[in-house]
């Protein structure tokens, strides 16, 4: 009867160690002036998002340590979030990129690889246009080595 006790609360612990979830905070463009669009968060909104989760303990990953934690069970940080953008609009790396670092941050862009440089045609819903990342734009965004993930889509 021990031994079955035993086996069943190392199985809770490992079921409560490695069954955490750990959210993952989508954005497309974090842009002023743009009114209506549910796909944008003004600069202070943003902000306001990120020193929340500063404020409050939370730590971001990266997609791959997001991977090692589920697949492999590495260890990341209590209260782990992950942040990505879809798209990669330039406005990432304008407007988001300085209050990431501000609060040392990570965060994870997902880039449509046939439409870097380009024009957002895609959205022809009657917004105004914007534009993605170049590949210069791009790499400055990786410039921080471990800090920006980049991936292509």
């Amino acid at each position: 009867m021990i031994i079955l006790i035993i086996i069943f609360l190392a199985a809770i612990i490992f079921y409560i160690k490695y069954s955490a979830k750990i959210p993952i905070l989508m954005y497309h463009r974090i842009a002023d002036g743009v009114k209506g669009d549910r796909n944008t968060v003004s600069v202070a909104k943003f902000e306001e998002q990120i020193k929340y989760l500063a404020a409050h303990g939370f730590r971001t990953i990266t997609m791959d340590q997001l991977y090692e934690y589920y697949a492999n069970h590495k260890d990341v940080p209590k209260k782990s979030v992950v942040l990505t953008f879809d798209d990669g609009y330039k406005d990432n790396l304008t407007n988001a990129m300085p209050i990431l670092q501000k609060y040392n941050f990570v965060a994870n862009v997902f880039v449509i690889s046939n439409w870097i440089g380009k024009e957002n045609a895609w959205e022809d819903f009657g917004k105004p246009k914007t534009v993605t990342m170049n590949e210069q734009e791009l790499k400055e965004w990786q410039m921080g080595g471990e800090l920006y993930g980049l991936s292509y889509m």
